[in-house]
């Protein structure tokens, strides 16, 4: 199974309830096709060592659950993956951002991470830059935002969808 209807199929996601998650990609690839994974691939080359440096001031590297994945911070809260793809040059740039915990200097810090290296993020299918107001207002209308508003209202509700 190719990796992108894999993450789709994972609903996009690998994550806790609380977390916001999305695909990481790089800008000079927007006019692709999103349903195409190359679109999703970094040349290892295009994150810099400055770029590893700016990660691990905000997160620390941790130990992943597979070789294939270099994890920054926890993996079920703030986290940015980097999966080793088929080809030994490419990856693919994955956050996570955990909704429980996630502090303003934290948040603004990993969008300028992202968009010092030229990356635009995919959530839901669509295309966004790495803009505070537009990304703030994606996880406030989330799931993830109300379950962490009222676990026990959101469960209610989902249950009564089931």
């Amino acid at each position: 199974m190719d990796r992108l209807n894999e993450w789709r199929e994972e609903g996009g996601y690998n994550m806790a309830i609380w977390q916001f998650d999305c695909m990481v990609f790089p800008e000079i690839k927007k006019d692709g096709n999103i349903e195409s994974e190359d679109i999703l691939v970094w040349e290892k080359s295009m994150l810099s060592d400055d770029f590893y440096r700016d990660v691990e001031t905000i997160l620390p590297l941790e130990k992943s659950w597979s070789k294939k994945r270099e994890q920054y911070g926890k993996g079920d809260g703030t986290c940015i993956e980097l999966i080793d793809c088929e080809h030994d040059n490419e990856i693919e740039f994955k956050v996570r951002l955990d909704l429980r915990v996630l502090s303003k200097e934290d948040f603004e810090a990993i969008l300028s991470i992202i968009s010092k290296v030229g990356g635009l993020m995919l959530y839901q299918g669509k295309i966004y830059p790495p803009n505070k107001e537009e990304i703030l207002r994606l996880i406030m209308g989330s799931d993830m935002a109300r379950f962490c508003e009222n676990p026990t209202k959101y469960l209610k509700k989902l249950g009564d969808r089931l």
